[in-house]
């Protein structure tokens, strides 16, 4: 109800209170296998991180993002709004986890090697930047941004000739 009225907030209130319900030892030892087989936990958990990122609780994102990936026709969506809600709580290292995570399994999509690039650009990481652009202009290759990229890597890394392919 509260998602479609698109009051996430409150969703994810509810959303988050079926969840924990389902893991309360009362519960679980009473219904322990269909806890476990319980298709409702993972759709819940998918809506849970919806509201939480529409309404910017990014610890709430963060908090049901494990069972939330277990839903693969959306994966790669929540692969990205973990990798956000990681950033904005400052966590680089879990932010950076899910990007490598998303670029290996989903190198045609953009977010996940242009977010890597700019990281690794910003740092004066431009050997490791070259890395990711290579993935992104052989999973890409009609992608003119991707090779634009690769060959101003190239120039920082002083590789000429290999830029002017680019």
């Amino acid at each position: 109800f509260n998602y479609k009225k698109k009051q996430y907030d409150k969703a994810y209130q509810y959303f988050d209170m079926y969840i924990e319900s389902s893991e309360n030892t009362l519960i679980k030892d009473y219904v322990s296998d269909k806890v476990k087989e319980d298709s409702i936990i993972k759709s819940t958990a998918l809506l849970s991180v919806l509201s939480s990122h529409a309404s910017d609780n990014h610890k709430g994102v963060v908090k049901h993002l494990n069972e939330a990936l277990s839903d693969t026709s959306t994966k790669a969506v929540i692969v990205e709004m973990g990798s956000k809600s990681y950033a904005a709580l400052g966590d680089t290292l879990n932010m950076l986890r899910l990007l490598d995570y998303g670029l290996k399994n989903y190198p045609h999509y953009e977010y996940f090697y242009s977010v890597l690039i700019k990281y690794y650009n910003d740092k004066g990481k431009f050997r490791e930047s070259l890395n990711i652009v290579k993935v992104a202009t052989n999973s890409n290759p009609d992608n003119r941004n991707c090779w634009f990229i690769r060959g101003k890597v190239e120039e920082y890394l002083n590789m000429p000739d290999s830029a002017l392919l680019s």
